[in-house]
């Protein structure tokens, strides 16, 4: 009779070499609690995945398990590894470069928040790398040996030095997210050279310097590009006009010059422009009203001037949209009203002249109108008062608007801002505003209205004594409107000697 006998080998290498890496590691919540050294292999592990056949490791996962300590060099044992995702965790220290000597496989995809945009049929064949916590010091040069990495994502740690050159040898490479850590130093110049597969590069929230190579431009499948809050300089170049599958363009809070090229309008799939907080100068070109796909539209804090071109009427995708705090001037583009998707609508702290147009009544979703400290002149159009949506506020101030305020404001039922101060309004506050139920902040001063005030619900919750002996009253400034009859109590705090 034969008898066969079954001796267990105890837990393989791969697992052995997770159960070192778990040593360092603090897990609050247990979450590792199942990496046992009695199992044969790790495959049953949270966060592991090993392939069906051979049964080797070929995916570590712990994302968001609020693990922390430094990360051990044994994680390099993982010689079959793919795919590697340890962000959201509060790991410090280095990133092992065992990594990228041993983990010859790791070719597609270092991501460390999960993508759900990038898929690929067999995920062994590529490899991600996606690290979100706390490491400092330099990005490895050996990321550039990973031939086959798709995705790198080291966004939200502590990284510091420039970024390393040898990132140019990643032909592979799809997504490049750095973006809030402390990197300095310039773009490197060449990261398309070698590579036109780049969708994403994000490397906003750092202190980069320098212009934006113009390498970048050749990156010709290009979806995303931000670069916001770093200290780059230097002009926007003609060659973004080759970026003609760009969707997004972030360049907010910089110290660019210059002035926004023309050649923008070749980008037909952009989708956002954001580059507030800047030094741009000249005219906002016209070709951006080539642009059919763009939904927001901020140019804000820069030093722009010259008309807004009637072209941006051809963006009907708008929703937001943003001028404030330029030198705009002219009067606006009557057919402003036509923007039907348009929830924000910011012209503040401009030059702009001449009357309000009438259409901006018809954006039926605006949620926010800010028209103050610009040149406006003529009456309050009355079909303002038929923009239902409008919620955050409508501020009108520090303009020469003449006339009476008209009824139909008061139709505004859910605003919450209404700032009319500083203009040469005059008349009464009309009656209807007393159905303004939920306004919350108000101001009527420095105009000429007369007559009494209505019975606006939101003086009530206000203190009387306040409002109207306050130099900061929302009504000061008007010497012939009618004060409100003071309560006894507020009478004799103001007789009181000071």
């Amino acid at each position: 009779m034969l008898v066969v006998i079954s001796v267990s080998e105890g837990l393989n290498s791969e697992g052995k070499r997770l159960l070192e890496f778990k040593q360092g590691l603090g897990d609050e919540f247990n979450f590792l609690g199942n990496w046992k050294s009695t199992d044969e292999t790790p495959c049953g592990w949270t966060g592991v995945n090993c392939s069906t056949s051979a049964g080797y490791v070929w995916s570590l996962d712990l994302n968001s398990k609020n693990l922390s300590g430094i990360l051990s060099p044994s994680i390099g044992g993982l010689i079959h590894l793919t795919h590697l995702d340890l962000s959201y965790n509060e790991f410090k220290g280095d990133i092992p470069t065992e990594i990228f000597v041993n983990c010859s496989l790791l070719s597609s995809d270092f991501p460390l928040f999960e993508r759900q945009s990038a898929k690929w049929s067999d995920p062994r064949e590529d490899w991600e790398f996606v690290f979100a916590s706390s490491v400092c010091g330099e990005i490895p040069t050996e990321f550039g040996n990973i031939k086959g990495l798709i995705d790198l994502d080291l966004f939200s740690n502590q990284l510091t030095g420039v970024i390393p050159k040898q990132l140019r040898n990643l032909r592979n490479l799809g997504y490049l997210e750095l973006w809030n850590n402390s990197l300095t130093g310039p773009i490197h110049p060449h990261l398309c050279r070698y590579n036109s597969r780049l969708y994403t590069l994000d490397l906003s929230g750092n202190k980069l310097s320098g212009s934006i190579p113009t390498g970048i431009f050749n990156c010709q499948n290009l979806e995303y590009l931000s670069l916001v809050g770093n200290r780059l300089t230097g002009n926007l170049a003609p060659g973004v006009g080759n970026l003609l599958n760009l969707n997004y363009i972030k360049l907010d809070e910089n110290n660019f010059t210059g002035p926004i090229p023309p050649e923008i309008g070749n980008c037909k799939e952009l989708q956002w422009i954001q580059i507030a907080g800047n030094h741009f100068t000249s005219e906002l070109p016209k070709e951006i009203g080539k642009l059919s796909q763009l939904m927001l539209l901020n140019v804000s804090s820069n030093s722009l001037m010259g008309p807004i071109p009637s072209e941006i009427v051809n963006c009907k995708m708008l929703r937001r949209l943003d001028f404030s705090h330029n030198s705009f001037v002219d009067s606006l583009p009557n057919e402003l009203g036509t923007l039907s998707q348009l929830e924000l609508l910011k012209l503040s702290e401009n030059k702009l002249s001449g009357n309000i147009p009438a259409s901006i009544g018809s954006l039926s979703r605006l949620i926010e109108l800010q028209m103050g400290g610009n040149r406006f002149s003529g009456e309050i159009p009355p079909e303002l008062g038929f923009l239902s949506t409008l919620q955050v506020a409508m501020d009108l101030s520090y303009n020469n608007l003449t006339g009476n305020v008209p009824a139909e404001l008061g139709k505004l039922s859910s605003l919450e801002v209404l700032l009319l101060n500083n203009n040469d309004l005059s008349g009464e506050i009309p009656s209807t505003f007393q159905d303004l139920l939920s306004l919350m902040e108000f101001n009527f001063s420095y105009n000429n209205f007369s007559g009494s005030l209505p019975a606006i619900p939101i003086l009530k919750k206000m203190n009387s004594c306040n409002v109207l002996i306050d130099a900061n009253s929302p009504f000061q400034g008007n010497p012939f409107l009618e004060p409100l009859p003071l309560p006894e109590a507020c009478s004799s705090a103001s007789d009181r000697p000071s």
